[in-house]
């Protein structure tokens, strides 16, 4: 199991966030096999920005640019403390057999709105591809489905030069084979780990 807890949030360029992680490690993986998403149970978005942000309303108005483009059912709005100015956006989409998300940034020169938006965008372009992980979790979950026993399988938006490339590495270190097999809309990718 894995525990995560924000003490800082931290913003470009003077960063300073600080979370704790506890992991318990698992004493065998199993294989992972996600072929279909399933229903979808719900969407939830959190919207973030530093206290000086809040009289224009950046962490609402991201959110409000979010809704125009993706049905959000559970709204999270955080004034956080920082060292530097910024904001974020995370929206997450349960599904009964997986969670796809995605995030985006807030930068100066763009509207809040736009913010909420590109984040919409990304993940409702990773459930228009069927995907079982987004592009995020596809790349890291990568050394799992190799460290597991017997053969995992998902569904990835795309296969991006950088999940080639952690194959590749992967590979070389442990007993295990990958296969990337391109169908209409997205990417399969199989794995007979080394588990």
């Amino acid at each position: 199991s894995v525990k995560s807890e924000t003490h800082e949030y931290g913003f470009y360029p003077k960063g300073g966030g600080r979370i704790t992680v506890d992991v318990t490690p698992a004493l065998k993986l199993k294989p992972l096999a996600i072929e279909t998403m399933g229903k979808h149970v719900f969407t939830e978005a959190w919207s973030s920005a530093s206290r000086e942000l809040a009289r224009p309303k950046v962490a609402e108005r991201q959110l409000g640019g979010a809704k125009v483009m993706i049905r959000i059912d559970k709204e999270n709005v955080k004034y956080v403390e920082s060292q530097s100015i910024g904001s974020s956006i995370a929206i997450v989409a349960r599904f009964k057999n997986c969670i796809l998300g995605a995030s985006a940034l807030g930068e100066r020169s763009l509207p809040a709105e736009k913010v909420g938006e590109q984040a919409a965008a990304e993940l409702s372009r990773v459930i228009s591809a069927g995907a079982t992980m987004d592009g995020c979790m596809a790349d890291q979950i990568l050394p799992y489905m190799a460290l597991a026993g017997g053969k995992s399988v998902m569904l990835a938006p795309s296969a991006t030069n950088h999940m080639k490339t952690n194959i590749w590495a992967i590979e070389k270190f442990l007993d295990a084979k990958f296969s990337i097999e391109y169908c209409e809309k997205n990417v399969m990718v199989s794995c007979t780990g080394s588990g």
